[in-house]
């Protein structure tokens, strides 16, 4: 029997044994993974309520369904239940295995779920996380929900119990060849993986000494007297963007050359491309230190969006490149014997983005990044306290780091949460400059966030009272279209930057929720260029 078929088999005895449940006709999450295929029953009797939402005509019952292979856990099925399925959860509580799954019975219950980034910690504190941080891709629930949905756990304390001990008596029937694990941030390690790992995280993170050979200067890209010049050159032949780090800068050169050495090995397409490091030789080279990185011709972001204004279907691309660039650097992977760490960025802006001819968006500069996962290997007393203090870029810095509010109890996703409103405020400048929103097809000049609030000198007083204080957000664009659209893509948005960090939404699932919008709209965009249909209630300050 393979693995898809057990899996098929324990679902259906699991709703079997449920008691019913009187809420047929309810709403649940839509979503299928094309990478797999999958024989686990599913209704196709249901009517498409809006982006990644169905009613379910003749079902009481939501499911959803993951993978979890190589260290990472993917969504492979949100929808309806069969009929012949009976569901008592409210919530959907996954069943831990190698393809986690729920059945719940209140609608969209399965697209609040959570697969915690540290499931070391203990049950009760991922129970509260859970609750509370926004790991939802629904559309209309709010990230305040997972609080009330908290609450009802308590009452079904008896129920989760008595499911627990039943899966527990499958899994020893169905396992036959058990393997003592440990376990690590969500990943199943085996002693001599974890020695790999140690191995990885802790020895000596020396860069290369020795010159680059064959590398060429052409043209100053960007100068600066305390950070890494930037030059345009070539790499035997080869157009590349070249950093370079004098004698001071050491620190930073060891500390961005380690973290793009982490990635190297499971290289991303939306993660700037190491291609060499090492030292200058000779001429205004001498005595820097280099690295050598692919060179994306479109620059930066800020710069792109200044000189152009972007269509729908490109400024999804770069929003959705975006944000899974940054759901790649959040995730632990495991693959075969390469390992990534889970990796804060720590200084997202415009300036850190890079463009692709076709696009894309690629996340660089890694100089104030920090590994998530190296606390947990070393004594506490060894932290640095120095990931979690005040860096960045002031104008996308989070409310929870201008305040020094930073959750020091589990600072790596206090870390991951403060990447995310970066990724909002970034979202925002994409989407502001996409002409397709708005009424007469004409996008106004790009503003930088907050420009309008703060000027261009921005100052940290002048931030927290706007920001922390205030909770003042970037404003909904006055001329957008009101129509559902606009509304949902804001929705993403202000789950972003919400201001309580717990709430906000993880890279992975702002990734998703994109990925739907967009694909929703398809058909939508052919017939109206302008994506403006009737007009809806517009979002104030």
């Amino acid at each position: 029997m393979s693995n898809w078929q057990l899996y098929s088999t324990v679902l259906l005895t699991y709703a079997m044994l449920l008691p019913v449940a009187d809420h047929e006709g309810i709403v649940c999450a839509l979503y299928k993974n094309s990478s797999y295929n999958v024989s686990v029953p599913i209704s196709d009797k249901w009517e498409l309520e809006g982006p990644g939402k169905i009613r379910c005509r003749d079902s009481n019952c939501c499911m959803a369904l993951w993978s979890r292979e190589a260290g990472t856990t993917q969504t492979v099925i949100l929808s309806c239940y069969p009929k012949n399925a009976v569901c008592r959860s409210e919530l959907c509580i996954p069943v831990e295995s190698k393809s986690p799954y729920c059945l719940c019975s209140t609608d969209m219950c399965n697209a609040n779920i959570s697969l915690p980034l540290q499931a070391s910690a203990p049950a009760q504190v991922e129970m509260k996380r859970c609750a509370h941080w926004n790991l939802s891709c629904d559309w209309s629930e709010a990230a305040r929900e997972r609080e009330r949905n908290a609450s009802r756990f308590s009452g079904h304390l008896a129920a989760y119990v008595a499911m627990a001990t039943f899966f527990l008596l499958l899994g020893v029937t169905v396992i036959i060849i058990v393997v003592r694990r440990k376990k690590l941030c969500g990943l199943h390690v085996t002693s001599e993986e974890l020695h790999q790992l140690q191995e990885v995280l802790t020895e000596p993170h020396n860069p290369p000494l020795q010159p680059v050979e064959g590398l060429t200067l052409l043209q100053v890209v960007r100068e600066e007297e305390l950070a890494a010049n930037v030059w345009l050159g070539s790499l035997q032949g080869r157009e590349v963007i070249i950093k370079c780090f004098p004698p001071s800068l050491k620190e930073l050169y060891r500390q961005e050359w380690r973290i793009l050495s982490l990635m190297t090995p499971l290289q991303h397409e939306n993660i700037a491309c190491l291609l060499a490091a090492g030292s200058g030789s000779a001429g205004i080279l001498k005595h820097h230190q280099l690295l050598v990185l692919k060179h994306y011709p479109e620059g930066c972001l800020r710069f792109y969006l200044t000189s152009h204004t972007t269509d729908w279907p490109r400024a999804c691309r770069m929003a959705t490149t975006l944000a899974r660039g940054l759901a790649f650097l959040h995730t632990y992977m495991w693959r075969e014997d390469k390992y990534k760490p889970a990796i804060a960025h720590r200084d997202l802006s415009s300036d850190n983005i890079l463009v692709t001819t076709d696009g894309s968006c690629v996340i660089s500069d890694f100089g104030l990044s920090v590994v998530l996962m190296e606390n947990q290997l070393k004594s506490k007393k060894s932290q640095d306290t120095a990931v979690i203090s005040m860096n960045g870029t002031l104008r996308y810095m989070s409310p929870e780091m201008l305040d020094g509010s930073l959750n020091l109890m589990s600072w790596e996703t206090a870390l991951a949460q403060a990447d995310v409103y970066s990724l909002g405020l970034l979202l925002w400048e994409i989407f502001t400059r996409c002409k397709s929103l708005y009424e007469d097809l004409q996008a106004p000049e790009f503003q930088v966030v907050f420009l309008e609030e703060l000027g261009t000198n921005v100052t940290l007083d002048g931030l927290r009272t706007l920001v922390v204080e205030n909770k003042c957000r970037p404003r909904f664009p006055r001329t957008w279209c009101g129509n559902q659209l606009s509304l949902v893509l804001w929705e993403t948005l202000e789950d972003c930057w919400d201001p309580d960090c717990e709430a906000r939404l993880t890279a992975q699932c702002a990734e998703q929720r994109l990925t739907n919008l967009c694909l929703f709209h398809c058909n939508v965009l052919q017939e109206e260029p302008a994506l403006c249909t009737a007009p809806h209630h517009i979002p104030t300050d």
